[in-house]
């Protein structure tokens, strides 16, 4: 599917904010902090309390992992700002689609 580029220092690294500035959106893989071994409805509740900060925000989900405590969004420079200062996130990467292989 996508590989991850650029893990940030803090949740969003300035480039990756830059990024969905110039381009209006970026593709991103977060993070969500939750505690190892969590049930998949803990998973499910903090993806929810996620989309709800972000609900006001330009952004499309791409993908839930089911089950994992990830997301894959695409997301405006606002929906980085926000996930930036979540405290439910623990991580956002860029996602840069593979190109296919023959």
């Amino acid at each position: 599917m996508a590989s991850c580029a650029a893990s940030s220092q803090g949740p969003v690294a300035p480039e990756l904010l830059d990024k969905a500035r110039s381009q209006g959106s970026v593709l991103v893989i977060v993070t969500l902090r939750v505690p190892a071994g969590a049930p998949a409805a803990a998973v499910q509740a903090a993806k929810q309390s996620l989309l709800a900060e972000i609900a006001s925000t330009r952004h499309r989900v791409v993908r839930e992992l089911a089950g994992l405590p990830q997301i894959v969004l695409e997301a405006s420079h606002d929906t980085l700002r926000i996930l930036s200062s979540s405290s439910t996130v623990l991580r956002i990467d860029e996602s840069i689609p593979d190109p296919p292989t023959r």
